[in-house]
């Protein structure tokens, strides 16, 4: 209780009727401790450190006010846990399209980090119902959305989606500038980009879904705003995808051979496949295996 502030009458009363007491009862209970602490010359139960103390009228003070702060406290608990069982169900669902660590397909950073874009854009929508604003697709701009959700902190008092925030615009402006590669294609020299953050999305995505359930409260009347539309087969292709390209990859390697076989080809022939086989086949096959285990339920 050191350092606490008496709450004012209209939250005391609100907690301590919602919890079964009586408005009246109540009423005169904060006035009484109000008065109290008032004759002791202070509105905190404890005085800072070096102030004259009134111990009397302090310690008369401080055993009904921390009745009212530990109701405060249960009840707080309470709401907080009907609000996040209101919520989980929005939540769930949208956890349902979190980041996966798949490396995505995209011109430029804007492009490869959609994937967390979106996802904290249709959260966003869950506490607040103003829009964000979208181009013909659809897509939000990240650092638009990461502006909004800094603002829970005020919004919910969940401090940790400030340092979130920076977190994921400091990420972002680093993404922008790394990842790019000079490709070689004949006379020409152009840029290509590769994504080198999709770990770390999953992980921003992960933690704003926590705070997510630490906040609990969302809009009245809250919907889930639909995801933006991507082209999933390219941009983030299915493990379907990827199964069906490793039954490709060993398919035409077994066919390869069972032809050679067939046409008793030479030494040589054999020679040149046996060669080319592991060099063609084998990372392809390989890389699909692997790129499996981590991209998207279909």
């Amino acid at each position: 209780m050191q350092g606490e502030e008496l709450k004012s009458r209209a939250l005391v009363v609100a907690v301590a009727t919602a919890c079964g007491g009586a408005e009246e009862e109540w009423n005169l209970r904060w006035g009484l401790t109000y008065l109290k602490l008032e004759d002791a010359g202070r509105q905190k139960l404890l005085p800072k450190r070096g102030e004259p103390l009134d111990r009397a009228a302090l310690q008369e003070a401080a055993v009904d006010a921390e009745v009212l702060l530990r109701a405060i406290e249960v009840r707080k608990s309470e709401l907080h846990q009907l609000a996040l069982l209101k919520a989980e169900p929005l939540l769930a669902k949208l956890d349902d399209d979190l980041q996966t660590t798949t490396e995505k397909n995209g011109r430029k950073a804007a492009e490869c980090w959609v994937d967390l874009t979106d996802y904290l854009r249709r959260l966003v929508l869950l506490f607040s119902p103003d829009l964000v604003e979208t181009d013909s697709r659809g897509h939000a701009d990240l650092t638009v959305v990461v502006d909004r959700l800094a603002g829970f902190s005020t919004q919910t008092g969940v401090k940790e989606w400030t340092a979130l925030s920076v977190q994921i615009l400091s990420a972002y402006e680093l993404a922008q500038h790394t990842g790019w590669y000079s490709m070689d294609s004949g006379p020409n020299v152009y840029a290509s980009y590769g994504d080198e953050f999709a770990h770390y999305r999953v992980q921003a995505g992960r933690k704003a879904s926590q705070l997510a359930r630490a906040s609990a409260y969302l809009a009245p009347e809250a919907e889930l705003a639909p995801a933006a539309a991507i082209r999933l087969d390219r941009y983030d292709p299915a493990r379907s995808a990827f199964r069906a390209s490793v039954i490709v990859g060993v398919f035409i390697g077994i066919a390869v051979t069972v032809a050679l076989w067939l046409l008793d080809v030479s030494a040589y022939a054999w020679e040149i496949w046996g060669h080319t086989a592991p060099i063609v086949l084998l990372p392809v096959v390989a890389g699909c295996a692997v790129a499996m285990r981590h991209a998207r339920r279909q």
